[in-house]
Formats: structure tokens, C-alpha cells, sequence
């Protein structure tokens, strides 16, 4: 982005702050694109596309976001698959990045494969095998789960991934970062019409991907959905 606007978006409170009270992220002053340049994004192919629509600092050379060579990453195997290392143009799996460059603040979003075929012990399970290896490689890093996002009317796949389980899962992640004592972002619910799918213009194509557009949504509301005490430690600068 060429030049930094200020938020103009108003997003509703989310329904899960009422149920996570401290873990979901609640709306705060509209931290800019200070807070944005702290944080490693780290996910599947609804991240990749930070990258490809030029969205974070140094547009697509990037280095905030950590996903594999191929674009996409499976919650499966996410304990495993190496990503992209952009630092030293190599692939580490996600322990060894953390470990490597420990994040400030790192936005984890996966699971949309996943609720095609995991069940929740299977889907909680191996996200909480993540969570606990990066927090023991990197225990100072700041972890935001940011919720599955939403899907269009128009996505041809409704009978695999879908609103309904996405929703599901979302509850899962978000009870998990409370166990873990982490960050939720309910990002889905910035999203999501009120019809119950993605605006038909947010979407890329593909019913499933964001365009540039639902990308500015997201990260208005990530700025404006800030964890507190990294709030701080910008003003202390």
C-alpha cells in the first residue's frame, strides 16, 4: 500500500467476547500501520494472499508472512510441513522460525482444509500441538489465533467447507487459545453479511480466497483489535 489511511470501519462487537471474555480480542484505538509492521502472519493459503495483493510492508517481498513454497498449509500437518523462510530464502519448519526469529506479535490462521475431514479432538489437537511447540521455542512471541474465515454463497465446494463448520471450528480455536492462554480474532465476524456468507465482492473468484478489498477488512480490523500491550510498547517508543 502506497500510502496509510486511517480506519474509517465500524465493526460490531463479536458474540464470542460475551463467551471468552480477555481472550477475544476487543475493539481498541485504531493502531496503525505501526502495529501491523509487528506481526508475522503465519498460515494458509487466505494469508498467501497478503503477499500476492501487495497488502504489508515491502508489498510482495514481504517478509511478515510464513507459509509454504506451495501457497497453502494444511492444520494436519502444520507440526511438519516446512514453510517459506523469506529471512534467508530457505524453508524451516515453523518451530525453527520461531526459534530462528522469534515473532513480537504472530497471527496464526489455519483450519479451513481441516473441517473437511478432522473431527475436533483431531482438529484441537493438532493445533494445540503447535501452539504449545512454538510457545516452548519462542515464549516471549504474542499468539493471536485468528479465527477461519468466512465463505461465499458462490463457493462450489458448500458441502465440505462451509459457514456452519466453520463456525464450529471457530468456537474450537477460540476455546483453545483460552486453555492456551493465548489471543482469539474474530476476524469471521467482520467478514460475514448478514445473510451468513462473505459479501460476493470480498471474495477472489474462488468463493473461498480474499481480494483485496475483504484484505483491507481484515487488517483495519486487526489494527483496530490490538493487543493491548503491544499498544503500549508503541506509544513507549
Amino acid at each position: 500500500l502506497a500510502e496509510d489511511t486511517s480506519v474509517a470501519a465500524v465493526f460490531a462487537p463479536s458474540e464470542l467476547e460475551t463467551v471468552y471474555p480477555g481472550t477475544v480480542l476487543a475493539a481498541t484505538d485504531d493502531m496503525g500501520r505501526e502495529y501491523l509492521d509487528r506481526i508475522t502472519f503465519l498460515g494458509d493459503s487466505t494469508t498467501y494472499g497478503l503477499i500476492r495483493y501487495s497488502m504489508l510492508r515491502d508489498g510482495r517481498s514481504t517478509k511478515q508472512v510464513w507459509t509454504p513454497v506451495s501457497g497453502t498449509l494444511t492444520l494436519s500437518q502444520a507440526s511438519i510441513t516446512k514453510i517459506y523462510y523469506p529471512d534467508e530464502d530457505t524453508e524451516l519448519t515453523i518451530t525453527e522460525a520461531v526459534e530462528k526469529k522469534p515473532p513480537d506479535i504472530l497471527i496464526i490462521t489455519l483450519g479451513v482444509n481441516g473441517i473437511s475431514f478432522m473431527k475436533q479432538d483431531y482438529f484441537v489437537g493438532e493445533y494445540d500441538k503447535l501452539i504449545a511447540s512454538i510457545q516452548e521455542k519462542s515464549p516471549y512471541t504474542q499468539i493471536i489465533l485468528q479465527s477461519i474465515l468466512p465463505v461465499a454463497r458462490s463457493y462450489p465446494n458448500q458441502d465440505q467447507i462451509n459457514n456452519e463448520k466453520i463456525s464450529e471450528a471457530n468456537g474450537w480455536i477460540a476455546e483453545l487459545a483460552q486453555t492456551r492462554g493465548v489471543k482469539y480474532l474474530d476476524t469471521y465476524s467482520a467478514l460475514v453479511s448478514e445473510d451468513g456468507y462473505m459479501p460476493e465482492e470480498y471474495q477472489n473468484g474462488d468463493g473461498l480466497h480474499l481480494n483485496e478489498i475483504s484484505f483491507q477488512t481484515e487488517l483495519d480490523y486487526i489494527r483496530t483489535h490490538a493487543l493491548t500491550q503491544s499498544a503500549e510498547n508503541i506509544t513507549d517508543e
